[in-house]
């Protein structure tokens, strides 16, 4: 089992550089051997709902160091070693208070007691209620006081320990295995091979949720206010963001809403925390596209287009003009700046924007009482009747998951007298959108197909779009 450090840390509020305490624990061959602690004074003010989770209040932190004052203390515990700790939460912490304190982050390699705990034992009823730290715990028998930070760092560590004596396997390959067969959550079984290319279009997929999540509560607090009808797609957006990836934010931020939800303003506070962030860390690659979608949806989750939501929205598009190349996108711009020529957003005007809106990112929760991700948008050109469609001679191209292999839909598409092609170009006729979205599409209910069909059907009036439920007739009637 060799060498490795466990950690967790304790935040004052949802700001993660808002470190208030910090737990270490050092294993050599299966056994602790020591352990470390302290205190930190984070210098800001303690939100209630953490000062009820740890128990730790501003003023048993006044006469603490600071997080500069330890942080020569900590380099024995991460520069260059292998650490541990129970999701993403701690790493991102960490580095956020180092960038606020301007201290160079060390460079430990990092490792996740989750994906250690998947690799061992997702066969077996331990991880059978997710990955929270408590329940992992309380399934092994491993009894801690949640919530210290020292205390979680051992239990963390118990964890590794136990793991590795199960397996047989150090804590490097048990992280290195959870991350490849199963992928940021146990209960989504996944397909991944071994590949460094797997492992990249997974952390992809991860990353673009992220920030279409994120996107969604910017567009909530756009108005800056949260209203009643904006609770419950908040908590179905969140859900359906952790029905995919372990995400702390998100477990957290149910809870406020489970305890606030009588209070908007302390919900506000908690989103806008939140935000900033997730803002400063998130530095992904298909960041801005995704997040604006996210945000489009919260801002139309309750089914109205406020002025100051428009504002902002208008604003997104000024700064970023690539966003509009996206003739949908385009429209909503061209809309919106109509509608705020006499400063007033009209009923009539927010039903159209949240139409347009619509058929970028699909439905809002307002009119399903369904917030996901995925949501498929509701496409200008979408055929809605069977009897509509032309086989003979026409050229179709396949996007997204189906229910049965493409190779079977093209077989029968080839029957009727249909040509079959691998991509979308002026000549393609229709686009059949699989119901099931691929984890490598663009963004996260689009991929580069239908987004080049939905650019050319803007220009040339075609191709058309079919949806999966409205073709799947004619691979049930062979």
């Amino acid at each position: 089992m060799n060498h490795f450090f466990s950690i967790d840390v304790e935040t004052a509020n949802a700001d993660r550089s808002s470190i208030c305490q910090i737990g270490i624990v050092a294993v050599e061959d299966g056994v602790i051997t020591s352990e470390w602690s302290s205190l930190v004074n984070p210098e800001v003010d303690f939100h209630p709902r953490n000062r009820i989770l740890h128990g730790i209040s501003a003023r048993m932190v006044a006469d603490q160091p600071t997080f500069s004052d330890v942080y020569a203390e900590l380099e024995k515990f991460m520069q260059g070693t292998l650490l541990v700790a129970h999701s993403r939460f701690d790493k991102q912490a960490l580095l956020a208070a180092a960038i606020k304190s301007n201290l160079a982050p060390y460079s430990p390699v990092w490792l996740d007691s989750r994906q250690i705990a998947k690799a061992a034992w997702h066969d077996t009823d331990i991880c059978s209620n997710g990955l929270a730290l408590d329940e992992i715990c309380t399934n092994l028998g491993i009894s801690f006081e949640h919530h210290d930070a020292l205390e979680d760092a051992k239990a963390i560590a118990q964890i590794v320990i136990r793991a590795c004596e199960d397996t047989k396997l150090a804590p490097q390959e048990l992280n290195d295995k959870g991350d490849i067969l199963w992928g940021p959550n146990p209960s989504k079984k996944s397909s991944i091979g071994s590949t460094g290319i797997d492992l990249i279009n997974a952390e992809a997929s991860e990353n673009k949720a992220i920030a279409y999540w994120v996107g969604f509560l910017k567009g909530v607090v756009a108005s800056k206010d949260v209203v009643e009808y904006e609770i419950d797609p908040l908590i179905a957006q969140s859900e359906d963001f952790l029905s995919k990836f372990d995400d702390r934010d998100a477990e957290e931020l149910l809870q406020d809403i489970e305890i606030w939800r009588d209070k908007p303003s302390e919900i506000l506070g908690v989103l806008n925390n939140i935000i900033d962030a997730r803002d400063k860390l998130d530095n992904l690659p298909t960041t801005q596209i995704n997040k604006f979608y996210g945000f489009l949806k919260g801002v139309a989750c309750d089914g109205v287009v406020c002025e100051r939501e428009l504002e902002l929205l208008l604003a997104e598009l000024r700064a970023h003009p690539e966003l509009r190349e996206d003739p949908r996108v385009n429209q909503i711009y061209s809309v919106g700046n109509i509608a705020l020529e006499d400063g007033v957003v009209t009923k009539h005007e927010s039903d159209e924007l949240c139409l347009y809106i619509s058929r970028v990112v699909g439905e809002s929760f307002h009119d399903t009482g369904i917030s996901q991700q995925s949501g498929m948008p509701n496409l200008d050109g979408e055929v809605s009747s069977f009897d509509e469609i032309i086989f003979e001679e026409r050229k179709f191209v396949l996007t997204g998951s189906f229910e049965v292999p493409k190779s079977i839909y093209a077989s029968r598409l080839e029957r009727l007298g249909a040509n079959v092609m691998s991509a979308v170009s002026r000549k393609t006729d229709y686009l059949i959108i699989a119901d099931n979205g691929s984890s490598n599409y663009k963004t996260t209910n689009a991929g580069t197909k239908m987004l080049k069909a939905i650019e050319l059907h803007a220009k040339n009036g075609r191709p058309e779009f079919i949806k999966e439920g409205l073709i799947s007739r004619i691979i049930k009637s062979d």
